[in-house]
């Protein structure tokens, strides 16, 4: 498999249209059809179904293509490394991250992204997950990692992490020593949430909707823009709110206590969004760091 193979496997696998992806290699709707068989071909298996909505990877077929994509960003990152090296070219990359990511993940992948890449400059713009796709789709940013999921034609979304928000409370919270909490108790005790537009909002809201509850149900008294405020609220007084355990670091233990919600399960994906296309060194690194970052804190 060449590198114009994979090329043209990424290309109809983001555009879910051999046409697109021959207008945008500037081959022949043929030649990528040709290309898109000599790929299953060689693993023996079909990697898209045709659908109402286009030509969608089947679960091998988004095996596949993750592992595509690494391969042509490392072969673009190796061409990269080598114009750096030999013109002291720097790499730049603008990345758009929701506030969760922006706070408590994004910090340590780029602290090891800066000790071990020279000449590597990262400008992050933080906002809510809508804001940061509105901007990708301006070109203002070009790699987003966020907390909600967004669908747009222009936008490729991938998941690169998972996790199951829950119930925060200050450690002397009536609640602090339980292991869980009951819907009826979550809607009679003062609440905190996120502001329209946020992630974490919208995973809350969605898990509430599938139990036959709304937000309007709950008991909510103070509506905030950023997480590091409500910790300050939770921790001063009795409410509670719904957070991701990865917003409580370490030496917070002592000051808050998570807490589950029986038969209320509230999962939330963190997603990676950018313009088709988007082939950077940086991109690939930081993803990867991504993902370590969350393993740190329990090592």
């Amino acid at each position: 498999m060449n590198e114009q193979t994979c090329q043209t496997f990424k290309a109809v696998a983001e555009y879910k249209s051999v046409s697109q992806a021959a207008r945008h290699l500037n081959l022949s709707q043929s030649a990528v059809s040709q290309h898109i068989q000599h790929i299953e071909a060689e693993y023996n298996t079909s990697l898209f179904v045709r659908t109402s909505q286009g030509m969608v990877l089947t679960d091998v077929g988004e095996l596949v293509y993750r592992y595509v994509t690494d391969l042509l960003l490392l072969l673009d990152a190796s061409r990269n490394a080598v114009e750096e090296r030999l013109h002291n070219r720097p790499q730049e990359l603008s990345v758009g991250a929701s506030l969760t990511v922006a706070e408590y993940l994004l910090p340590l992948a780029l602290s090891r992204i800066d000790s071990t890449t020279k000449h590597a400059g990262i400008t992050v713009y933080m906002a809510n997950s809508q804001e940061i796709a509105d901007r990708i789709l301006g070109q203002d940013v070009e790699l987003g990692l966020i907390e909600a999921p967004i669908e747009h034609p222009e936008l490729i979304s991938r998941v690169f992490l998972h996790e199951e928000l829950q119930v925060v409370v200050s450690a002397t919270h009536p609640w602090a020593s339980r292991s869980s909490i009951t819907l009826e108790e979550l809607r009679g005790a003062p609440a905190i949430i996120r502001e329209p537009g946020s992630g974490t909002r919208m995973a809350f809201a969605d898990a509430l909707h599938h139990a036959g509850l709304r937000l309007n149900d709950l008991k909510i008294q103070y509506v905030l823009g950023t997480t590091q405020a409500i910790k300050a609220m939770i921790a001063g007084g009795h409410f509670y709110s719904v957070l991701s355990p990865l917003t409580i670091s370490p030496h917070e233990n002592g000051l808050f206590a998570c807490v589950a919600i029986d038969g209320l399960q509230i999962h939330r994906n963190f997603y990676v969004i950018h313009r088709p296309g988007l082939n950077h060194p940086l991109a690939t690194r930081l993803v990867s760091e991504m993902r370590r970052a969350v393993d740190a804190p329990s090592k």
